[in-house]
């Protein structure tokens, strides 16, 4: 026989050799300390209890102020897009005028200055309306930011969470970096500081930048799950690559974690005043 839990022998009534009985008491353990265990364990179910509490009231007051700016981004975006395609109607009927008028003054029905009125409307109509997209991107931009201030769910209601169980994942994409593995090769003119051209390859047309905030103080292979034996007598030159952190000094809505960039590093002036290259490039 055994006992379940660990303790204290308070009482043994039976001495070796003696005859015992079905449901006869072999042994009691000491109550005293499971109780201080209990009373503990109450005293942190209160306090537990009071800060789910605290946490339950933030919650919804988070939740509240986020659905709010989701709702007025959404709104606003919606006026936009309206003045957009009224920046549209306003292109298309100075475009119909602006041919009519030119076939007009190609055969000297009208005058140049008319022309040159009718050219100057359309040409206005026309930056309206590239006006009225980039309000647009904008706007979209602020709701998908509050969209993503929500958080992503990683569980669900009705699951068993343990301790240490991821329950959401938050990005904030106003604090984003990149991680680029330069050849040790290509390191020697890298400086803290410099400037960095940032091209992603999702967006070929946009224009990032970024600078250089860290530089890796070991080769990534020094934290592989197996890391290379050297001292094996076939060792084969390979070149290492050392991991470079850059800040990205204009961050967007458009970029995402995860995402593949190429990074162009100038290292044309170092951070301690001496020449170095052109652009130490890089695909990450």
């Amino acid at each position: 026989m055994s006992p379940t839990v660990q303790g204290k022998i308070r009482l043994l009534p039976i001495q070796e050799g003696d005859r015992v009985q079905k449901g006869q008491l072999i042994a009691q353990l000491r109550e005293e300390d499971y109780q201080a265990q209990v009373d503990v364990a109450a005293g942190m179910v209160q306090t537990i209890e009071g800060e789910l509490k605290e946490s339950e009231a933030e919650l919804a007051l988070v939740r509240e102020k986020t659905q709010k700016e989701v709702t007025e981004a959404t709104a606003a975006l919606c006026a936009v897009q309206a003045r957009q395609d009224e920046e549209e109607a306003n292109l298309r009927q100075a475009s119909l005028d602006y041919n009519r008028v030119r076939k007009l003054h190609q055969s000297k029905t009208v005058s140049a200055s008319e022309m040159d009125k009718v050219q100057a409307a359309f040409d206005l109509a026309r930056a309206r309306l590239e006006v009225a997209k980039e309000v647009i991107k904008e706007n979209q931009a602020k709701l998908q930011i509050a969209e993503a201030l929500q958080g992503k769910k990683v569980a669900n209601i009705g699951e068993v969470i343990k301790p240490g169980q991821t329950i959401a994942v938050i990005v904030d994409l106003n604090n984003l970096w990149v991680e680029a593995n330069l050849e040790e090769t290509k390191l020697e003119h890298v400086r803290l500081g410099q400037e960095v051209d940032v091209k992603v390859d999702a967006y070929p047309g946009a224009r990032f930048t970024g600078r250089v905030v860290n530089i890796g103080a070991a080769a990534t292979s020094e934290f592989a799950l197996i890391p290379e034996n050297r001292s094996a007598g076939n060792f084969t030159k390979v070149t290492q690559r050392i991991p470079i952190k850059i800040e990205v000094t204009n961050p967007s809505y458009q970029l995402r974690p995860g995402m593949m960039v190429v990074v162009g590093i100038d290292i044309r002036k170092g951070k301690d005043g001496s020449s170095g290259g052109a652009l130490a490039r890089e695909n990450e």
